[in-house]
């Protein structure tokens, strides 16, 4: 009702947290499916108006990419679902090279959805996605550009939320120490 009444017709859905259950990989591993799976048929009981983007257990990349499979292969998945760090590390950090690579050679479309890192503890007087979810988005952005995984991951089509955070605003300055790398 409520996309009818905003002249909606489809949306995709997408967790925006991450499934991570503190030391639990068989938990993570469950809810990640449980996410998936009710989002699968959300998209299957309202067919073209939800599509869906599948969010993975990052506890360990051998279950994530399994995930990946089941959700493109199997569920349909529009595409995936990752945050701009996990456990502090930015997805440019070579933990996550063997999920790219994959993502690569299944030319996923990926949707980054910003979270916080204990990096930085935010200011008290305001609620951290005021502030730390653009610059977390950029962090995660500058990570990859420095990890060259653009390039290397060339085929994955990667959507980062609001409008790629400071990204737009810092290019020049990034682009000038990039290139003095």
């Amino acid at each position: 009702e409520l996309m009818d009444a905003n002249g909606i017709g489809s949306a995709i859905s997408s967790i925006s947290t991450s499934v991570e259950v503190a030391n639990d990989q068989t938990a993570t591993v469950n809810l990640a499916r449980a996410c998936n799976d009710y989002a699968a048929e959300l998209s299957q009981d309202h067919k073209g108006r939800f599509g869906m983007f599948a969010a993975l257990p990052m506890c360990s990349m051998d279950a994530a990419i399994r995930e990946v499979d089941y959700a493109l292969d199997t569920l349909a998945s529009d595409g995936i679902v990752l945050m701009t760090n996990y456990n502090d590390k930015h997805l440019g950090d070579a933990a996550f090279d063997p999920l790219l690579a994959h993502l690569n050679r299944r030319k996923a479309i990926v949707f980054v959805h910003p979270t916080t890192c204990s990096c930085t503890p935010g200011h008290p007087d305001m609620p951290l996605p005021m502030l730390e979810f653009p610059f977390d988005t950029t962090r995660t952005i500058v990570s990859l550009l420095y990890a060259e995984a653009f390039t290397k991951y060339k085929d994955i089509q990667f959507i980062f939320c609001h409008g790629g955070g400071t990204i737009p605003f810092l290019a020049y300055r990034i682009d000038m120490m990039l290139q003095a790398k």
